[in-house]
């Protein structure tokens, strides 16, 4: 479900980005939107330890922001390829990429 509202936050950026700056193509505005988007795993320790979250919970959090941190950074990568070879976002070639880095140890 976070993986999820990561790339829903990268569209909703990229179309926001593409709305305040009319002449950016969308390549730009997904890097703009991928570079932005993940939330700080370090947050969860700053929000947890106050508040007496068990640490079972902080762990599984955290681990939780590693995937966060994947799909931002396949988003980035598949977005500044197309940004840098002028052509369109391949989005299933950035689905394939997300699936392996996901899997791969």
């Amino acid at each position: 479900m976070s993986v999820a509202l990561v790339f829903l936050t990268i569209a909703a950026l990229t179309a926001t980005a593409m709305w305040l700056m009319p002449g950016i193509g969308i390549a730009a505005a997904m890097v703009l939107a991928a570079a932005i988007a993940p939330p700080d795993p370090v947050a969860v320790d700053a929000v947890a330890g106050p508040a007496g979250i068990p640490k079972r919970i902080t762990g599984t959090l955290q681990t939780e922001g590693l995937f966060t941190d994947a799909a931002s950074i396949v988003a980035f990568n598949v977005a500044m390829a197309a940004l840098v070879a002028g052509g369109e976002v391949d989005f299933r070639d950035g689905a394939l990429k997300f699936c392996y880095s996901g899997g791969h140890p």
